[in-house]
């Protein structure tokens, strides 16, 4: 709806059995520096979940596209959602985005075509804009992860993102599985030309049961562990792949065809 001053929308969602999953509104104003957002009503419902507001909740995007930020939403369980601007004497924008216990079961239930995954989200994702450089810090766990019922245990991604001056980009990242280091990636795209890149990723005892749930059906089932480098060099559209991977008992079953098969560990 157009007022005089803006838009203000409101989203309304009710599933096949009549209950509502979203209940969220926002206002749009139009002023000489840019726009303002705010949030309502201060008790809005998010994925089934009823949440508050701070009262003052607002985002401000300047014309010269520097972010402010106000925003804190929180439920009676722990669930919640900031979103904050830092003065930085030193950088054009830092900005944060934290996430605690948000729960994937029913978020995803709301979300058409999006895959069945549960478990409880917290984390951190963090930009610094500086004049002549940005980075993206994430550091996010999922608790009890699951997809399409397939246990996937406890994970926790730490990465940093750095567009450089040169127009390349550079990224670094852990995984980590219950508490344990399993994979690391580092890597550099060169959007020059016809593209390039550079990276490696290493995997120490990566759980090959992690693949489970992203085989159609359940036909299969892999057990074991994996560990090894991969080296990906070369243009976008033609890369060269090389590397080595070691399997550590290393099972493949399926019920329906009535297969158990060990592999060798080499």
């Amino acid at each position: 709806e157009l007022t005089p001053t803006g838009v203000d929308a409101s989203l309304n969602f009710f599933d096949a059995k009549g209950l509502k999953g979203v209940d969220l509104g926002a206002q749009l104003f139009l002023e000489d520096e840019g726009y303002r957002v705010h949030l309502s009503p201060l008790n809005p419902i998010i994925a089934y979940r009823r949440f508050k507001l701070n009262d003052n909740n607002y985002i401000f995007l300047h014309n010269n596209m520097h972010v402010e930020a106000d925003f804190d939403l929180q439920a009676d369980d722990g669930t919640g959602f900031k979103l904050y601007s830092t003065p930085n004497d030193e950088g054009r924008q830092d900005i944060t985005l934290s996430v605690h216990d948000l729960n994937l079961d029913e978020l995803t239930a709301v979300l058409p075509y999006m895959p069945k995954v549960g478990g409880t989200l917290s984390g951190d994702f963090h930009l610094v804009q500086q004049e002549q450089s940005t980075s993206v810090l994430v550091d996010a766990g999922v608790q009890k992860l699951t997809y399409e019922g397939a246990p996937l245990d406890n994970m926790v991604i730490n990465a940093l993102y750095l567009p450089n001056a040169d127009g390349t980009h550079h990224v670094d990242g852990i995984i980590l599985h219950n508490g344990s280091e399993v994979g690391t990636l580092s890597g550099t795209y060169n959007p020059a030309g016809q593209g390039t890149i550079e990276a490696q990723a290493t995997l120490e005892r990566l759980p090959l049961s992690l693949a489970n749930g992203f085989i159609p059906d359940n036909t299969v089932e892999l057990d074991g562990y994996a560990t090894g480098e991969i080296y990906v060099r070369g243009r976008v559209s033609n890369p060269l792949l090389n590397g080595s991977l070691v399997t550590d008992s290393m099972y493949l079953n399926s019920d329906m065809y009535s297969l158990h098969l060990r592999f060798p560990n080499d």
